[in-house]
């Protein structure tokens, strides 16, 4: 019979580690906090991080007296916190496709200490081609990109500065000049999340300056978009997330699939 009892222990030991070492290993991993890092949090100096390499025939120009444009399908992105304009020209002629990835970073040389900014997931535009021959002014496309901020402590472009056109919207024009794609680890692993998720398309505008009423409360489509934010500020300014954290985030995001 003790023959029997050992085996028949040890399998139910066995089963239970197993068991214990499968839940285990089924939980998300927590992402660290970022610290000292360029152009993160409170630091000083530019984003860190890899070349965004355009098409051929494509060039990103400057458009600064372009009235903003608010219908919908010129807004592009999966964050709002802010948005920047972007102005392409298609030196070519057929279309072309133009990929922002997922990660690139976002800077203004204006104002000390106003936010840079990061587009979270990959954006495609296509880009007609120019009529009239190379160079900014004549056909070039404009598109409203949706940032997520990475320093919490700095000021946001809208709260000042803005011109007439865009009074009510979260953008200033004109400010922020495409940087570097992040190569900061914490945020990359953040960011494989948000990846294949088509519902968290921009589908709504929002008057930024109302969240400081006394009344304020988000509507419910907005509240994801703060999500991104909260979780993009605890990798840049160093606390970073716990495994629970990123857990439940990851089960929010299951509705956009």
């Amino acid at each position: 019979m003790k023959c029997l009892l050992v085996p028949l222990l040890a399998l139910v030991f066995c089963f239970a580690t197993c068991t214990k070492e499968k839940n285990f290993s089924g939980e998300l991993s927590p992402i660290e906090g970022t610290h000292s890092r360029p152009g993160l949090g409170d630091n000083p100096g530019l984003p860190t991080g890899t070349d965004w390499v355009l098409p051929a025939k494509i060039s990103v120009v400057a458009r600064p007296y372009h009235a903003f444009n608010s219908d919908l399908s010129k807004l592009y992105g999966s964050a709002n916190t802010f948005y920047t304009d972007i102005s392409f020209v298609n030196d070519s002629t057929i279309p072309i496709t133009v990929r922002i990835p997922s990660g690139l970073t976002f800077v203004q040389f204006v104002h000390h200490r106003m936010q840079y900014g990061i587009s979270p997931v990959e954006v495609i535009v296509t880009v007609p081609p120019a009529e009239g021959g190379p160079g900014p002014g004549r056909d070039t496309t404009t598109i409203y990109l949706g940032l997520a901020c990475l320093n919490e402590k700095w000021a946001f472009p809208w709260e000042d500065y803005a011109t007439e056109d865009v009074t009510g919207y979260p953008l200033n024009k004109g400010f922020y000049q495409p940087h570097k794609v992040t190569d900061d680890p914490n945020l990359l692993d953040l960011l494989l999340y948000l990846g294949g998720k088509p519902g968290l398309r921009l589908m709504n505008h929002y008057n930024p300056h109302e969240q400081y009423l006394p009344e304020y409360e988000p509507p419910q489509w907005k509240r994801i978009y703060e999500r991104i934010q909260e979780m993009i500020w605890k990798i840049t300014e160093g606390e970073g997330i716990t495994s629970e954290e990123i857990s439940s985030f990851h089960k929010e995001l299951d509705q956009y699939n």
